[in-house]
């Protein structure tokens, strides 16, 4: 294969017609900068002219505006001075106007116009040129204006709005002025005095010898024109086209620029550069001479600058003659390159190329020493790479054809795994899946492949799927590890069907659950037969206890008590573990709560447990039963000890919280409003996700068989749920745990203790005379407590239901009720169901509600409340069933 000499000499062409190509772009990026740089300093000048034509008017409108505020303009219009005082007051204007206009040379005409149809002027001043004297036109030369079209429309301005009129000739008595004079308008309007007429003030100011002075710039290859608003040359190089509307020769903007309607419209500058016929460049900038003006803004007139051919040639000129000896020297040099590179390149490549050729067709690279000194290193260098990637070709290959055999064998065994295998590539792709997968999803493998993958899965995670109308829910558990496929990243997926196992696992489940429950029933039976046995055995020694042995007779009384009150609390605790009745909430502050509740926690916990408090004294007092936070307290207490088996430190904070929006904390959905927060932390293991998904179930542990029933925990989650509450838990492994406990605030205050039988009331003020009715099924109950109110001077009734009790209220024939103590649980009608009849019926009596065990749902409690009714909790004692009664009717008697 040989590189002849013509393949040089076509680079060296296609060299030199690049260089051509470039030099044209070249001179035409060129040519166009400079042109738009040297129209861009036209426009400049352009834009100068314009600012002092707007400076001219600008004075005008200075002039008019000063005279319009002279009183004795003013007063001139009322003309209600008489005479002589109007002809005073003339000869005052006409030397104010004489001192204006000489001291101002360029103010061509000063006079006021009566605002009015005719238009009759008051005064004129004005100058034939600025080398002549200022004269004050005599009454009989003084006209009518109300025709000319700035007289028309200066009457419709409003007192102390300035008018601007386009630059125009100046006419006297219906006639062009001569000598020819440009002149800007300005025109005001005074303020009326006491509702007479008003008067205009036109002011003319001499712009003639600036645009005059516009034409002597002009010059070979730049013409310079002012048009006015009707299209006629104001100003023109040639003098005889001027003033072609005023003077009728026809010689009009609209003839000589073909885009005069756009430029008439247009209140922007504009330009622009084009070839004409011949083929020279054309170029012209155009700038309006805009103001403000009342009532809209108005161009004075538009100023046009016109580079002809001779002026922008100049330019291009300038770079044609910079661009092609430019462009010769860079087509000599390479032409030069282009011979040193054949010499330097292309002989030794006519050398190598059947080497390569040789390569291509499978040989083995040898590269001939002729190649010269300029290519024999290279040459070298690529025979020792050839000979390197030879070998690593052939190193890939069995590395290749090892991973097709081990991946054959891995498929191989996948697909006789008897759990569901997939391979998700990174998009999420089924790349492989084992028979049994396609029995899983109950696809065929070629369905199968390539299709997003049917599941959603992260890492070591439990799914409950289902596949098909017909068939089951199965319990899938998932597994998921990185592994390489086809020299890619992909995820090995194991799924197993633990739909039996977890079916097992449940029934497992209950079964402990049905142990647990026959073990706390075994519990509460011998504990609350102890009670019994204390209760029966000290009655029965009461009855026979002597009549003067006091001392025996008060000792049996308060081992009643002791027993009474262990009773109480078993059975409270039974019904917290059921769901049931709770017993009675009242306000309180859990930070005193603690305060007691933790010398029995310092005694409770191992001594390497340090308990830290931090405790809120002004806390938010909350609807809550004392035993049920102190049995939370105690239980997050023990779960801390055992997670820190070696000791640790116990942190229990109270603080107050206040949410103007909902908040997500730890994932649980916290409502606005005002908590009291229970925090109980530590420094111990903590928890693993899957753990803290299960931490509030029922019966889960993580304890040692026999060390744990799994209830603490989920005690906790149903104490704090009853309470409105919210209990977020954060914990981490080697962390340690925090559960946090969000009581919502209560409105109501700390009633004084109701149930403390140790603490003696002041009974003698629980006397009354109200009459009372009971409505309560257990008759030895009621009859009990139909003495004790009978003792205290009620008048007392009993009846069994709620059904009975209205009758009663019904029967007009026996004396008012003024309370009713009523049983929630009464058969048939009970007190809750008595109390709503009750308001339905407008029956106002007060209302004591009693119960053991309320199955009454929180909301039907709370209407109860905000009608006015109070709870009292069974066991209750004589005393404190005598000072609520005695609240309760005092609360009616005010109302």
């Amino acid at each position: 294969m040989r590189f002849p000499i013509y393949r040089s000499l076509i680079f060296a062409t296609l060299g030199l017609l690049g260089v051509v190509l470039g030099g044209v772009v070249f001179y035409w990026l060129a040519l166009q900068g400079l042109q738009q740089a040297e129209m861009g300093r036209l426009q400049a000048r352009a834009e100068q002219r314009a600012t002092e034509l707007r400076a001219k008017a600008r004075e005008a409108e200075t002039y008019v505006r000063a005279l319009a505020a002279n009183s004795v303009v003013r007063t001139l219009a009322a003309g209600d001075g008489g005479e002589v005082a109007e002809a005073d007051q003339l000869r005052r204007l006409e030397e104010d106007l004489l001192a204006t206009m000489r001291a101002n040379l360029r103010v061509q005409q000063l006079r006021l116009i009566m605002a009015d149809e005719a238009g009759r002027e008051l005064v004129r001043v004005d100058r034939k040129s600025i080398w002549e004297d200022v004269r004050v036109v005599g009454p009989e030369q003084l006209q009518e204006k109300g025709h000319r079209d700035y007289v028309r429309r200066g009457r419709t301005l409003e007192p102390g709005q300035v008018m601007l009129v386009p630059i125009s000739l100046n006419r006297e008595e219906g006639q062009v002025e001569l000598p020819y004079r440009l002149v800007a308008r300005a025109v005001a309007r005074t303020e009326p005095v006491e509702g007479g007429p008003s008067v205009l003030v036109v002011a003319n100011v001499d712009v003639t010898r600036e645009v005059e002075a516009w034409q002597r710039e002009s010059g070979e290859g730049l013409k310079v024109y002012l048009l006015g608003e009707d299209g006629a040359f104001l100003s023109h190089p040639d003098p005889a086209r001027r003033f072609g509307v005023e003077l009728g020769t026809g010689f009009t903007a609209e003839r000589e620029f073909a885009n005069w309607e756009s430029m008439r419209h247009d209140g922007a500058a504009q330009r622009q550069i084009e070839r004409d016929g011949p083929g020279h460049w054309l170029g012209y900038v155009e700038v309006p001479v805009l103001v403000r003006s009342a009532p809209e803004p108005v161009v004075l007139a538009r100023v046009v600058m016109r580079a002809t051919d001779r002026f922008l040639e100049g330019t291009a000129g300038m770079v044609l003659r910079t661009s092609m000896p430019l462009a010769a020297l860079v087509a000599v040099g390479l032409a030069v390159l282009a011979i040193v590179m054949w010499r330097a390149v292309a002989r030794p490549l006519d050398t190598i190329l059947p080497a390569v050729a040789a390569y291509r067709g499978g040989g083995t690279l040898r590269i001939p020493v002729r190649v010269g000194s300029t290519f024999k290193p290279l040459a070298q260098a690529v025979e020792r790479m050839s000979a390197l990637l030879h070998e690593q070709s052939e190193a890939l290959e069995m590395e290749t054809n090892e991973r097709q055999v081990s991946q054959q064998a891995m498929e191989t065994i996948m697909s006789g795994m008897p759990d569901a295998v997939l391979v998700v590539d990174e998009k999420r792709r089924v790349a492989f899946a084992n028979p049994r997968a396609c029995r899983l999803f109950e696809r065929k493998a070629e369905a199968l492949l390539g299709t997003p993958c049917p599941l959603q899965f992260e890492c070591d995670q439990v799914l409950e799927l289902q596949y098909g109308e017909q068939s089951a829910k199965r319990r899938l558990e998932v597994r998921a590890v990185e592994l390489g496929w086809m020299r890619r990243t992909a995820q090995l997926v194991v799924i197993r069907d633990v739909t039996e196992v977890f079916v097992l696992s449940e029934q497992l489940r209950q079964s402990a659950k049905m142990r647990a429950l026959g073990q706390l029933a075994a519990g509460i039976a011998h504990d609350f037969n102890n009670a019994l046995a204390v209760m029966t055995m000290s009655a029965e020694m009461l009855t026979k206890c002597e009549q003067d042995d006091v001392e025996q007779a008060k000792e049996l009384q308060d081992e009643l008590r002791v027993a009474t009150r262990r009773a109480r609390d078993l059975t409270r605790q039974l019904l917290i573990f059921s769901r049931g009745d709770e017993g009675e909430a009242r306000p309180i502050n859990l930070s005193d709560l603690l305060v007691g509740l933790l010398k029995m926690l310092r005694r409770t916990l191992a001594p390497k447990v340090t308990v830290q408090t931090s405790l809120e004294a002004d806390l938010y007092l909350v609807d809550a039963r004392e035993s049920e936070i102190e049995q939370v307290v105690v239980n997050l207490a023990i779960n801390a000890r055992d997670a820190m088996p070696q000791g640790g430190k116990l942190q229990i904070t109270t603080s107050n919280r206040v949410f103007e929006h909902p908040l997500e904390v730890e994932g649980v959905h916290v409502p606005p409003g005002h908590y009291a927060v229970l925090e109980v932390a530590d420094n111990g293991s903590g928890m693993t996700p899957e753990v803290k998904a299960q931490v509030f179930d029922p019966f889960f542990t993580t304890k040692d068989r026999g060390k744990g029933t799994g209830m603490g925990l989920a005690n906790v989650f149903a104490i704090v749920e009853r309470h409105d509450g919210v209990v977020a838990l954060h914990s981490e492994p080697g962390q340690g745990t925090c559960f946090s406990i969000y009581l919502p605030q209560t409105l109501r205050t700390v009633e004084a203790t109701t149930g403390s039988e140790e603490n003696l009331l002041e009974l003698a003020s629980c006397h009354g005379s109200e009459r009372v009715l009971v409505v309560e099924d257990e008759p030895v109950l009621a009859r009990l407590m139909v003495v004790c109110l009978e003792e205290y001077g009620y008048a007392v009734e009993h009846v069994l239901a709620g059904e009975e009790a209205l009758l009663r209220l019904q029967d007009d024939s026996q004396a008012a009720v003024d309370l009713i103590i009523a049983d929630v649980l009464s058969p048939g009608m009970g007190g809750l169901e008595l109390s709503v009849e009750l308001s339905a019926r407008g029956l106002e009596v007060a209302e004591l509600l009693i119960s053991g065990s309320s199955n009454c749902s929180e909301e039907e409690a709370r209407a109860a409340l905000a009608r006015g009714a109070r709870f009292l909790g069974k066991p209750f004692t004589p005393s404190v069933l005598v000072k609520m009664v005695r609240e309760v009717c005092d609360e009616r008697k005010r109302g």
